[in-house]
């Protein structure tokens, strides 16, 4: 990451940040991002705005605007990994045309807008021009369920915890299975 995110921008102003969970709850693991933002948000984190983005739709662009650093928590395909592993990304490229852009999204399923989606977007509207990441995680199963499975809950979120904890510059002050129980909380409390 870039060593600015950590401390001040040029102009010695705390940089603000956004973290933004995408998933689907009904799909099992594919709902982790989602969760954790919901857990994130009950927290007190100074200068971060914390949002749950749902499904992960193109009016999520208008979010990133005033924003130094975004970081995007969802899940990732199996290419990128064994299931349960966890991987940060940046998302760094320039702006791209309007014509490379709507050849990414026509490219990919318009149903399933992702973070790079978003941030390009965002980036060729002159809406955001900071950093932005992806911590993706590599699903066990996605299957018709309202919770993650126990694999990727009790298997992934120390990893998760970690790279928050680098993106926020603080200690969260809590252990991947604390994690894991308030998001199996939130689940119980959805049936």
């Amino acid at each position: 990451m870039d060593k600015r995110t950590n401390k001040e921008n040029s102009r010695g102003a705390q940089r603000r940040k956004l973290i933004v969970g995408i998933g689907n709850r009904c799909m099992g693991d594919d709902g982790i991002g989602s969760y954790i933002a919901e857990v994130l948000q009950s927290m007190p984190l100074r200068n971060v705005k914390v949002i749950d983005g749902g499904l992960g739709n193109l009016e999520l662009i208008y979010e990133l605007r005033g924003f130094d650093e975004v970081l995007f928590i969802d899940v990732i395909t199996s290419k990128y990994g064994k299931p349960c592993e966890v991987k940060m990304f940046s998302l760094a490229f320039s702006n791209i045309s309007s014509e490379e852009l709507m050849k990414l999204l026509t490219i990919h399923n318009r149903h399933r807008i992702t973070p790079v989606h978003i941030v390009a977007l965002a980036r060729s509207l002159n809406i955001f021009d900071g950093n932005a990441y992806l911590l993706g995680i590599i699903p066990y199963m996605i299957r018709l369920s309202t919770c993650p499975s126990e694999n990727i809950l009790y298997s992934s979120l120390d990893k998760v915890i970690f790279f928050l904890e680098k993106f926020l510059d603080i200690g969260l002050n809590m252990k991947g299975y604390e994690l894991a129980n308030k998001i199996m909380k939130i689940c119980q409390n959805n049936r």
